[in-house]
């Protein structure tokens, strides 16, 4: 009977490191994929104007002036009858259906969206917004995590640019 009670208890102990285990590996888990998703709060009020990147080489904005972040905002086409609401329109059917970006939020002169990236699904946060007093749009893309992004950002930014300029041109035929 000793014996079965031993034979038990080292059962006990072999398999009592798995549970530890188990919840370790599951905060872990949950740690990193909470720091690449943080959903828009209800009340989320768009900004007065694109925040500058911070030191990380993994963002470009159009408001920020060092040169190594700095993308060019895109002329405004004030040709239009609605300007702001054809380009509103035209910005979230290039997010969406040109470039698989989820819009999170827009309004009549602000988008933001997520882009998620394939392999290891870190998401980056897209901003667009128009300038009323100057006829351009605003653009603003920046990783979540890590210090650099090898110029994702620049490259879907200059993208969406070229993606809106072929939307936006009276020439095409839709």
């Amino acid at each position: 009977m000793i014996k079965l009670l031993t034979k038990e208890s080292d059962y006990l102990k072999t398999f009592s490191i798995t549970p530890a285990l188990f919840l370790s590996v599951s905060l872990i888990t949950g740690a990193i994929s909470g720091c690449s998703t943080t959903p828009i709060a209800h009340g989320f009020s768009p900004p007065e104007n694109l925040a500058p990147c911070s030191s990380s080489p993994n963002c470009v904005s159009s408001t920020d002036e060092r040169n190594d972040f700095f993308i060019k905002p895109v002329p405004l086409n004030v040709n239009q009858i609605d300007p702001k609401r054809q380009t509103i329109d035209e910005i979230i059917d290039v997010m969406t259906n040109k470039m698989g970006l989820e819009v999170t939020y827009n309004d009549s002169k602000y988008v933001r969206a997520e882009a998620v990236s394939k392999w290891f699904r870190f998401v980056d946060d897209v901003e667009v917004m128009i300038n009323d007093d100057k006829a351009e749009i605003l653009l603003r893309s920046s990783s979540r995590v890590g210090y650099s992004d090898f110029g994702v950002n620049r490259a879907r930014m200059e993208e969406f640019t070229r993606l809106l300029n072929l939307e936006s041109s009276p020439n095409q035929n839709k």
